[in-house]
């Protein structure tokens, strides 16, 4: 998923379970550290200051019921859609606006060679079939990681 405003850019998808051994069946199994997915993020502020990283920040199940309340959205029967994880890191809003849809992204990412966060948001205004393309990526980005 891509996305760019005035501010920068932010780009992120999922790679990998945090925890790929933790399946149902496995002995050490927990609903949480099972369902853990990394996402990759690549981000630019509006300096142009560059980054990646990748950061276990959202569950699947939280991810699933986003893309549920965005199909939700699409159709009219709800006029925002929010991903608010359970890391403090990522939150996604988005927001019905007649025939428009405002989508902001608003990522912390972690500055390994300072040892703080920056953060960057992105704010993106999207058409109507724009926001059917958006909800089509996050469903094939995120179908390969389903809840465990």
């Amino acid at each position: 998923m891509y996305l760019n405003d005035d501010n920068g850019f932010i780009e992120f998808k999922p790679v990998a379970y945090e925890f790929p051994e933790l399946s149902k069946t496995h002995k050490h199994y927990d609903h949480f550290d099972s369902n853990w997915l990394k996402i990759e993020f690549t981000y630019s502020d509006h300096n142009g200051i560059k980054r990646k990283e990748t950061d276990a920040c959202v569950l699947t199940f939280e991810m699933a019921a986003f893309i549920r309340d965005m199909k939700l959205l699409d159709r009219g029967e709800l006029n925002v859609a929010e991903l608010d994880t359970m890391e403090p890191y990522l939150k996604i809003r988005v927001e019905r606006i007649s025939d428009e849809y405002t989508v902001t992204v608003d990522f912390q990412g972690f500055i390994e060679e300072s040892d703080d966060f920056e953060r960057i948001c992105v704010n993106k205004t999207l058409t109507t079939i724009e926001i059917k393309e958006f909800i089509y990526q996050l469903e094939t980005e995120y179908t390969p990681f389903p809840q465990r």
